[in-house]
């Protein structure tokens, strides 16, 4: 390069460019191919994520804008009042309401203490069904 006319101070122009000693790095280190090669393939995995990401962005904008439509296209609805909400629960169910009776002030249900309806101070009921007495601990001396 140095024999051709104009290019004899290319050498030094190169070197101050950072592209001396054959277009290694400046300071005459070798590149770390590997190195180099993971940070493309970290930026090509970030790319596809990204372009993932604005697939499924698109795909959701799209199917809200059906819904939308769906929706646009469907008539009127009024609202129920409670007795048009209630009489139609009851008719499909063919059922007609009834108030639920009221158990008599003091009067309370036929549960006992441990709340497995049977009545008693120290009844129990056993896995298999039978009532079983708790026994009582001696007191220690």
């Amino acid at each position: 390069m140095k024999d051709m006319p104009g290019m004899g101070d290319i050498q030094s122009l190169m070197q101050k460019m950072g592209m001396g000693r054959g277009g290694s790095m400046p300071g005459g280190g070798k590149v770390n191919m590997n190195a180099m090669t993971n940070a493309l393939n970290q930026n090509m995995r970030k790319a596809q994520v990204r372009e993932k990401a604005i697939q499924q962005s698109a795909q959701k904008k799209a199917e809200r804008e059906r819904e939308q439509q769906r929706l646009a296209s469907l008539p009127p609805v009024k609202p129920l009042t409670d007795a048009e909400l209630e009489e139609l629960v009851f008719s499909i169910e063919g059922e007609k309401p009834e108030k639920s009776s009221r158990q008599a002030k003091g009067t309370k249900g036929t549960t006992g203490t441990d709340g497995c309806g049977i009545t008693g101070k120290n009844n129990t009921v056993s896995g298999n069904g039978e009532n079983k007495k708790k026994k009582k601990k001696k007191p220690k001396k």
